[in-house]
């Protein structure tokens, strides 16, 4: 009595589970599917008893062998394999098998397999989900450059590179009288400014190996990794020049802009962090928009840390 009831009991499971079960013997044969089994693999028990384990798992994948070793050395496994539904296509799941021996010690083995297609497809939405997050909360919405916590966070990493004998270079670029112009031309064709201004820049500094960054508002900041006092000061007034002799047209006028640049050089491997260079740069900037459309540049004072 007993024994029916525990093969009533175990039946009612193999039946009515979510999972797809299958009973199989080690070599791989399959003797019974469940209901979950046939609408996973989209097949009737007839079918997938005739293709049997090398049937339904894909054969390319090269974690089967491992698993089948495993459960050989140690009569159980849990493992991601690659299985295949009706006309071979592809879906991950993860198995369970372990193997036991019945009365007559006849060796079985029962796998229990869940569809990881869906927990799959939200983890995979989730780490696009992040990796979009984190592209927007390090880059301008605007302009598509990085912001100024992107930019700082990639400066660090670029300054970790201490190989080269060259030195660091900065640029702060500031528009010359930018509130005058969105007052004048409203801020929607200011915005369309500093989206141009920045994508000029990203072309003309493209081979130099430059970061570009908006720094926020109508300030804009390149970072060099590799560069000499003469080439940084070059760079800071061809883009000066550039800029001043370039038409910004609008739909009823020509549109005139210059720029104000604060040019800092630093040696690799200075004592000072990044807020002092950027103060360095930001006060090289300031003495170049008093007199507007020009550069300013003075070198970092490693010892007195002043410019």
């Amino acid at each position: 009595m007993n024994f029916d009831r525990n093969l009533e009991f175990y039946k009612l499971i193999f039946d009515y589970s979510l999972d797809a079960i299958l009973l199989t013997t080690p070599e791989g044969k399959v003797h019974r599917a469940n209901d979950s089994a046939c609408k996973m693999f989209d097949m009737t028990e007839k079918e997938i008893i005739s293709l049997g384990r090398y049937g339904l798992v894909d054969p390319s994948d090269p974690r089967l062998e491992e698993a089948i070793r495993y459960r050989e050395q140690y009569g159980y496994v849990k493992a991601e394999l690659t299985f295949l539904r009706r006309n071979q296509i592809p879906f991950p799941a993860m198995i369970t098998s372990s193997i036991f021996k019945d009365k007559r010690k006849k060796l079985w083995s029962v796998m229990i397999i869940r569809d990881l297609t869906e927990s799959k497809e939200i983890e995979n939405n989730l780490r696009q989900a992040k990796a979009e997050n984190e592209i927007m909360a390090n880059h301008d919405f605007l302009t598509g450059l990085l912001n100024r916590r992107g930019f700082m966070k990639k400066v660090e990493e670029m300054m970790a590179d201490v190989s080269d004998s060259y030195d660091f270079g900065l640029l702060l670029i500031d528009i010359d009288y930018f509130k005058e112009f969105n007052d004048k031309h409203g801020h929607i064709k200011g915005d369309c400014i500093l989206k141009d201004f920045a994508d000029y820049l990203k072309q003309s500094l493209i081979e130099l190996d430059a970061l570009v960054g908006r720094f926020g508002g109508d300030e804009f900041i390149v970072f060099f990794r590799n560069t000499s006092e003469f080439d940084l000061n070059n760079i800071a007034e061809n883009i000066r020049s550039k800029v001043e002799h370039m038409d910004f047209t609008s739909e009823t006028e020509e549109i005139n802009l210059t720029i104000s640049i604060g040019v800092t050089i630093f040696p690799k491997g200075i004592d000072i962090d990044n807020d002092d260079i950027i103060s360095f740069a930001d006060a090289n900037m300031y003495r170049a928009k008093k007199v507007r459309n020009s550069i300013y540049y003075k070198k970092i004072d490693i010892t007195t840390k002043d410019l």
